[in-house]
């Protein structure tokens, strides 16, 4: 989300280095899935590892709401960014006055 944001408002200004930082947001994307992939589903190298548990309803319901939260957050960003409008308000306010 944060990238997003920064990304969206650089772009008015340096159309041409948003753009290579999002090749690099893309590209930093598609390694951390990869790694993810690889450490999750890779192969069993201790035998141990194969009897461990699964996850349980205790985990699920533990996990549940930070994922509504994360979800809610990602669709509503608005109830969230609007606690900080008086502080940016004043930040570029100042910013704008030193240029």
């Amino acid at each position: 989300m944060g990238e997003y944001l920064i990304l969206l408002g650089s772009f008015e200004v340096q159309p041409w280095m948003t753009s290579l930082a999002v090749t690099g947001v893309i590209f930093g994307a598609v390694y951390l899935l990869v790694a993810t992939r690889k450490l999750l589903y890779g192969p069993l190298d201790k035998p141990e590892n194969a009897r461990s548990p699964t996850s349980n309803l205790r985990e699920v319901g533990l996990l549940l709401p930070i994922v509504v939260l994360f979800f809610w957050i990602g669709f509503r960003a608005e109830p969230f960014l609007a606690r900080t409008d008086a502080s940016v308000d004043a930040l570029l306010a100042r910013w704008l006055r030193r240029a």
